[in-house]
């Protein structure tokens, strides 16, 4: 599996920190903690909407799908681009694919992983095949997810087509 790094724009950059402005501000206008009990409304909080707007951008302009990025939806569990693809952005290049325990199964997860200034694609992974109780695990002690290795990811090249 081969992992693709997505240069973005100044343009594209500064869409993803105001989308990530405004999704900070509309949790904590909501009251509303992180995931998994993770930052929500503090500084870290913010950092993890930019990385995530990031993430976000690099997938649609990879797959062309820019004119359906930062479609703002209010739940939790909706994709993020269409049909069905749920973004994950982990901040450094050596993570796994994080997909919560209530995610919907019929969704596509894509790793995307953000570092030194660096958005790189790693692959993606049906909901039904990554949500398999071997990947399982806790590591940072907010609860179960699982946590899928990109070894198992598919090649962002298959995706595209």
């Amino acid at each position: 599996m081969n992992s693709i790094d997505v240069e973005l724009s100044k343009h594209e950059l500064d869409l993803c920190y105001a989308e990530a402005t405004l999704r900070h501000e509309h949790n904590r206008i909501k009251n509303r903690a992180g995931r998994l009990n993770g930052p929500g409304q503090d500084n870290r909080g913010w950092q993890i909407d930019v990385a995530g707007a990031i993430g976000e951008m690099a997938c649609a302009k990879y797959l062309n799908l820019l004119d359906h990025v930062f479609i703002f939806n209010d739940n939790y569990g909706k994709f993020d681009l269409p049909p069905n693809i749920d973004v994950k952005t982990s901040l450094g290049h050596n993570r796994r694919l994080p997909i919560f325990m209530n995610e919907d199964p019929g969704k596509v997860f894509v790793l995307a992983t953000f570092a030194y200034d660096v958005v790189r694609l790693q692959g993606w992974i049906r909901g039904r095949d990554g949500m398999n109780p071997k990947f399982i695990d806790n590591p940072v002690g907010r609860g179960d997810s699982y946590y899928v290795p990109k070894f198992m990811l598919k090649d962002m090249a298959l995706l595209k087509e």
